[in-house]
Order: structure tokens, then C-alpha cells, then sequence
């Protein structure tokens, strides 16, 4: 895996984790929001996984 690679996921990461808090920050009825956002990012970390 080179460096770049690793950078990307750890990026990818911190945005799942970040869309995660605010999630549940968000307001009664709203959290599902940010499913789908949260989704995406994590079959973009798998596939870039399957790349190492």
C-alpha cells in the first residue's frame, strides 16, 4: 500500500467519524440524514481496502 493510499483511507475515515457525530447531534427525525452520506463513504473504504 503506498502512501497516498493510506492517507486517502485515514482521510475517508475521519469524515465517516465526523459525519457520525454530527448525526448524533442532529435534531429528533433528522439523523437519517446523514445515512446515506455515511453509506457512500464506507463502500468507497471497502473498495478502497480491496485495492491494498
Amino acid at each position: 500500500m503506498t502512501l497516498e493510499r493510506l492517507y486517502e483511507r485515514m482521510e475517508i475515515r475521519k469524515r465517516i467519524v465526523e459525519l457520525e457525530r454530527l448525526k448524533a447531534k442532529a435534531q429528533p427525525g433528522t439523523g437519517d440524514w446523514f445515512d446515506e452520506d455515511i453509506e457512500f463513504l464506507n463502500y468507497k473504504l471497502q473498495l478502497r481496502e480491496g485495492q491494498a
